[in-house]
């Protein structure tokens, strides 16, 4: 057969060894600090740890076992996904000097009949015989067959290879497989290729579905050739006998051209649309039919016509981009599987964002309630206040009635208190709340004592004189006067009166003390409370905000480990 494009990436390919120990291969980026991350996070945010560490009435314990479970299935695809990466790079380590081309598409685009194609063309050429192998769990296992198995249906269940001379081809299952464990296993293992070949039947080629399928292949940079199979159709002809019969034949150049065309433009307009550029790893397409160059293997044009001349000149095309994609294969595995791992880690961030949002929203509230607290405490204290102690001074002895007045504080603080933070902050966390505030003592003390309530007055000895002290300055000038006129006659006792008053008015209440002999008086009326209750609201509006302080305390005890937790992750993770 002819082709002058398959001799020039037969040569390319006889040197590919070569070339690759000169050159330096990069080493594979550093994964060790990611399970070092993972240890650190499920120290914090496990489903254990926050079952041990979260107490039950914490109404934000549900969320953060949300967290927790989001952090176990995060940890738990990590791992996988780092579990197929070390398979990956095992299987380029194994062919670490030959060029891996991945044959990648959806179920019945014809696959295995194309590898089986490659496989005879390049046995022929290399003059070795192939070796298959299918991969399982990574590990390769020799496969004692011939070719790869063909048909209709889906006949490849596992990624199945073949090494010849410098080539080696991997043979997918199918995208869109049946089994979804399949279809995920093509993926896996395209990273580890340094080609792929995508092949999309010539019925419907480059549809969405594919092309969905494709985005994140593509995103892995890798170079890719679109390969249009089954270019071809049944013609209906005369043979030599005058029989009708079926012919195969290519697709009319015009109509292959076009598809190709279109394939290139749609794919590369719809990765564009998903904001990635793809020019520098979507190259040209090519048409071809397996089919018609089985069925046309003796005439000597039949890879040209087939397509697979085409296909040979588009890969000896990228032959550069391929050498380059080989030396660095092993980092670009590395780096694509961390932005695997970033987008993983997006899922758990925002959860942990949501939760943290949550658990700061509420010490924002608590923090904002409790001046509100001690305002309505004060308030209802001091409404209350006289009252307690109208109670308490019935009791005839001080230091009793002291300390059952305080008694009484105590006891209404709490009440109010507990009423006060399960009414304001029941819209947060009211178990929390009824935990913060019970069992709390409101401490009081004074140092002022009830004393008793006195009045002073003046006693004196007589009726006159007793009159004199409550009547005031006239009225004892008055009787001074009587006194007068009794002792002397003549003048009588109405003058005398008079006379009295004048001097009454002139000497004011000094008349009686003149005249008469006083006593001063003290008797007790009752108990004076004003110095206690002056002090109980000093000492009141300063140890009411502690007060409340302590329950805010007791609630933050609660919320700052969640937040201390959540951030700690969020911190971490921000790194990666």
């Amino acid at each position: 057969m002819n082709s002058k494009n398959y001799e020039i990436f037969l040569e390319q390919v006889s040197q590919f060894s070569s070339e690759i120990k000169n050159k330096n291969r990069t080493e594979a980026l550093e994964i060790d600090d990611q399970n070092t991350l993972l240890d650190f996070i499920n120290d914090k945010l496990s489903v254990d740890s926050i079952n041990q560490n979260v107490h039950d009435d914490n109404p934000l314990k549900s969320n953060m076992l949300v967290v927790a479970k989001q952090v176990r299935e995060t940890t738990s695809i990590i791992a996988q996904k780092t579990d197929e990466l070390r398979k990956r790079m095992q299987l380029q380590a194994d062919y670490n000097d030959k060029l891996i081309i991945i044959i990648f598409g959806k179920v019945n685009a014809g696959k295995s009949s194309f590898t089986n194609l490659l496989i005879n063309q390049f046995s022929y050429k290399f003059d070795r015989k192939p070796v298959f192998f299918h991969l399982v769990n990574g590990q390769k296992e020799v496969l004692t067959i011939d070719k790869f198995e063909e048909g209709s249906i889906e006949t490849t269940v596992a990624i199945q290879g073949v090494e010849i001379g410098d080539i080696v081809l991997l043979d997918s299952p199918g995208l869109h497989s049946v089994n979804e464990e399949n279809g995920d296993l093509a993926k896996s293992y395209t990273d580890s290729a340094d080609l792929i070949l995508w092949l999309t039947s010539s019925d419907s080629p480059g549809q969405i579905p594919e092309l969905n399928s494709l985005k994140d292949e593509l995103g892995k940079q890798k170079i890719l050739i679109p390969v249009i199979s089954k270019s071809d159709r049944e013609d209906e002809d005369v043979d030599e006998e005058g029989e009708i019969v079926s012919v195969l034949t290519m697709k009319d150049q015009e109509v292959r051209q076009e598809q190709q065309e279109d394939v290139y433009n749609r794919t590369k307009k719809y990765f564009e649309s998903h904001q990635m550029s793809v020019t520098n790893q979507l190259k040209k397409p090519c048409s071809i039919s397996v089919r018609y160059a089985e069925k046309n293997v003796d005439n000597e044009n039949v890879f040209i016509d087939s397509g697979l001349d085409s296909l040979f000149e588009n890969i000896a095309l990228v032959y550069n981009d391929l050498l380059e994609a080989k030396i660095n294969n092993v980092q670009i595995q590395s780096g694509n599987h961390l932005q695997e791992v970033r987008k993983t880690f997006k899922v758990l961030k925002t959860k942990i964002e949501n939760t943290l949002s949550e658990v700061i929203d509420s010490q924002n509230q608590v923090e904002k309630i409790s001046s509100e607290i001690s305002k309505n405490l004060l308030l209802d204290i001091e409404i209350e206040l006289p009252n307690l102690i109208d109670i308490a001074v019935k009791n005839k002895n001080k230091q009793q009635a002291k300390h059952q007045l305080l008694q009484s504080i105590q006891k209404f603080l709490e009440q109010k208190l507990a009423d006060n933070v399960n009414l304001e902050f029941k819209k947060i966390f009211k178990s929390l709340a009824e935990a913060a505030s019970t069992g709390l003592t409101v401490n009081v003390s004074i140092s002022a004592n009830f004393e008793d309530e006195t009045i002073s007055y003046t006693q004196i000895k007589g009726n006159v004189g007793k009159a004199a002290t409550a009547g005031g300055g006239t009225i004892a000038g008055s009787a001074a006067g009587a006194a007068i006129g009794s002792i002397f006659p003549v003048v009588g006792t109405a003058i005398g009166a008079v006379a009295g008053g004048i001097i009454g008015s002139l000497l004011g209440g000094a008349a009686g003390n003149y005249f008469v002999e006083e006593v001063e008086m003290t008797e007790v009326i009752g108990v004076d409370s004003n110095k206690i209750e002056a002090e109980l609201n000093r000492s009141l509006e300063k140890t009411t905000p502690q007060i409340v302080n302590q329950v805010v305390a007791n609630l933050m005890k609660h919320l700052l480990p969640l937040k201390e937790r959540l951030t700690s992750v969020q911190v971490e993770i921000e790194k990666v």
